[in-house]
Formats: C-alpha cells, structure tokens, sequence
C-alpha cells in the first residue's frame, strides 16, 4: 500500500520538472545574447593582439583543454601559452565563436556551441582555417559579470581526409 502512495506525487514532481525547463527555455536566448556579446569583445581583444584584455574575461583558476595540446591550469599558465604563441608569428586574423545553447544554474553558465577561424602562421603561405566545436563553463561573479571557468574546444577537421 505505501509503495502505492508515492505514485500520486509523479505529477506534480513532472509539473515542478517542467516549469524548471519552460523557465530555462525562456532565458536561453537573454544567456544566449550576453554570451554572444561577451565572446565577440574577447575574440576581438585577441585577434587584435590584445593578449591582456582577452585573458580578463578568464577566471583566475579557469581551466582550458585545448585541442590536441596539454590541459592550460590558471591565467598565469594561460598567459604565457598566449604570449608564446604571439612570439612565434602566429596571428588570429577573424575568430567567429557561435553560442547554440546555453543554461544557468547555480551561479554558473554554460555553453555549447561552434566556431570558425583562420590564423597566419609563419612558414605558411596561406591562412590557416579551422572550424570545430566549444563547451565552455561561466561562472557569474558577485557584481554580475562571467568569467570563464573551463574552455574546452575540439576541431571538426578530421585528420586523413
């Protein structure tokens, strides 16, 4: 009998679950917005060369796992990959990052999305492009601001093709 009891709860704990999906439904394109906003000045600040503004959109103890390279730990660590990658030659010349979904909860954002970008590379005659996906987790500080917490990106280039 009591095994019984717990069924008439089903619908309103559907219910809850719902209004929890329809309330993330309805904010995702605000998220979705701010998101796209915030990638497009940080984009902008490193193509640009901008290495110290760029890193300001990181957490202090963000965590990046670039594609096909060692895990970043700490702005101090990502700082210096960036610096020397910026003294190597290579030069970002367009970096476009597509947010498809994003969702809130607890004091952190996260998204899911896509991105292209093409990049001079000494020895190279050509830009190099590359295309791929991203998951990135925001969390939201105090005076309403996102920092990037993990950045995790993978390209769709598939190697042999």
């Amino acid at each position: 009998m009591r095994r019984w009891a717990g069924i008439r709860w089903i619908p309103l704990i559907m219910f809850v679950s719902g209004a929890q999906v329809v309330l993330s439904e309805e904010n995702e394109d605000k998220l979705i917005n701010e998101l796209q906003e915030l990638m497009a000045e940080m984009n902008q600040a490193i193509a640009n060369g901008n290495i110290e503004e760029g890193l300001a959109y990181y957490a202090d103890d963000a965590v990046v796992l670039p594609n096909h390279a060692p895990r970043i730990v700490g702005k101090a660590e990502l700082r210096k990959k960036m610096l020397k990658q910026k003294k190597s030659g290579v030069d970002f010349g367009s970096f476009m990052g597509t947010v498809e979904r994003a969702w809130e909860s607890n004091g952190m954002v996260y998204s899911v999305g896509s991105y292209a970008l093409s990049a001079n590379v000494p020895g190279r005659p050509r830009p190099v492009g590359d295309k791929g996906k991203f998951f990135a987790v925001f969390r939201r500080e105090p005076d309403g601001t996102l920092k990037i917490v993990y950045d995790i990106w993978n390209t769709d280039i598939e190697y042999g093709k």
